[in-house]
């Protein structure tokens, strides 16, 4: 799967009285480590609306053009926006060969004395499957959409993941909390979802939080892995892991070996002797072999694995043995 990403984001050029929001792209795969070769063009789209509008993936167009990507490493994409067109957002997304990327929306922003100036600095918004997700556009891989996650929220979208009636989830590397808030939706009210992970990305997990609002209710607790799987009863990462959750989630958590020891313990402790653990995964060096292993180590047994999607991603149910 590749990623249409804002080397750039769009910065205002004047003309006449018209105002050009140009900047430059680029298409790669999630973590950046490879660039689409394919040849094909990329339709550029300034939106016009209110912020949540614009967030959310809504607003109408008031300009459209195309730009053409050759399969090297950037492209620059400019659109004119007629004057007056207020609060806009500029919308990239394949076409053609590169139809399958994933299309990618600046934060809105509004054209001040011939600059351009974002509400919500450095955000980029996605969409996957029911789920709008801001992504920040540094480097932190920790603030970035991943296959996995991406390839979870569609399979939510035509499939039950969750038992039926209200359930209590844990995911674990929440990241953006795409995966999390894609199963927030499909528990309905009622259910309880907690999104974890290491305290820098809580302000990103709330922002989305935000966006997307499900029926269920939705928190975040930070939260490192080897800690809780040691913590002892009454410290606070106890209290998270031995919540008696029915469903423990680890999307796109299985690219570092060195954590697998520490992973599969919080998923067996926190899966309890009647949860489900799911992992959500995309095969990305050979030294992912030593996963299962882990998890067989730390009392979890393999129920089913199947594909999801056409990126080489997986799901897998454990239980308790």
């Amino acid at each position: 799967m590749f990623h249409v990403r804002f080397l750039k984001l769009p910065a205002a050029e004047a003309r006449g009285r018209a105002v050009t929001l140009a900047a430059v792209v680029t298409v790669t795969t999630d973590l950046g480590e490879s660039f689409c070769e394919d040849v094909g063009e990329l339709a550029v789209t300034a939106v016009a609306g209110t912020e949540q509008e614009l967030l959310t993936g809504g607003g109408r167009p008031v300009a459209a053009t195309r730009a053409r990507w050759t399969g090297g490493r950037t492209a620059r994409v400019a659109v004119d926006v007629p004057a007056g067109a207020g609060l806009v957002a500029v919308a990239v997304a394949g076409t053609g060969a590169l139809a399958g990327a994933l299309a990618v929306r600046s934060a809105p922003l509004r054209v001040v004395r011939g600059a351009a100036v974002y509400a919500e600095p450095g955000l980029v918004v996605r969409r996957a499957g029911p789920v709008v997700v801001a992504e920040a556009t540094g480097e932190s891989i920790m603030a970035h959409v991943w296959d996995s996650a991406v390839a979870l929220a569609a399979h939510v979208e035509r499939a039950r993941v969750l038992p039926a009636g209200p359930v209590r989830v844990l995911e674990l590397g929440a990241g953006c909390g795409t995966a999390g808030l894609a199963l927030a939706r499909q528990a309905g009210r009622g259910s309880r979802v907690l999104l974890t992970d290491e305290a820098p990305a809580e302000a990103l997990c709330r922002r989305n939080m935000a966006l997307n609002a499900p029926a269920a209710a939705v928190d975040f607790a930070a939260l490192e892995w080897a800690a809780a799987a040691a913590a002892p009863a009454g410290a606070p990462a106890a209290a998270v892991v031995d919540a008696a959750w029915d469903v423990v989630v680890a999307c796109d958590c299985t690219y570092n070996p060195d954590s697998y020891g520490a992973l599969a313990a919080v998923l067996a402790r926190a899966a309890g002797a009647a949860g489900t653990v799911l992992i959500v995964h995309k095969r990305r060096h050979g030294g992912e072999r030593a996963l299962w292993p882990a998890l067989a180590e730390a009392g979890l047994a393999v129920v089913s694995r199947e594909p999801l999607g056409a990126a080489g991603v997986e799901l897998a149910r454990l239980r308790r043995n």
